[in-house]
């Protein structure tokens, strides 16, 4: 037997080698097309997200915007139609000095209407 190396083994060994490096980078080509894919579609779903986000944010500045405007209105007509408490307080003030005016009034008005009232003693003169 011949102990050496023949070209019939190294074409064996060589084409298995070959088809070892074939199988790997086909292997590599499949795993780094699905990566491809999985990016594509994960920048498509940033991408949609993003939109989503900015449409979300127009809306909410919009919908504060209204608020403020509401907000305004309604802080006009109040200071529009109600009062204030230290203008309550005058107008209480008023109210109660012209009821005690009224009240003194209607005592006095008593006190001389009792005295109209009072039989008067007149002596007859002979």
């Amino acid at each position: 037997m011949e102990s050496g190396i023949t070209l019939e083994h190294v074409v064996t060994v060589g084409g298995f080698l070959v088809s070892i490096v074939m199988a790997a980078l086909g292997i590599w080509k499949y795993v780094e097309s699905k990566v491809e894919a999985v990016r594509k579609e994960a920048a498509q779903d940033i991408e949609a997200a993003r939109k989503d986000a900015a449409q979300a944010s127009s809306t909410a500045q919009a919908t504060a915007s209204l608020a403020r405007e509401e907000l305004a209105s309604h802080r006009l007509h109040v200071a529009e139609h109600y009062v204030s408490k230290e203008g309550h307080r005058g107008a209480t003030a008023m109210i109660m000095k012209s009821i005690e005016a009224v009240s003194d009034k209607l005592d006095h008005l008593t006190g001389r209407i009792d005295g109209l009232m009072k039989p008067t003693t007149r002596s007859r003169s002979s």
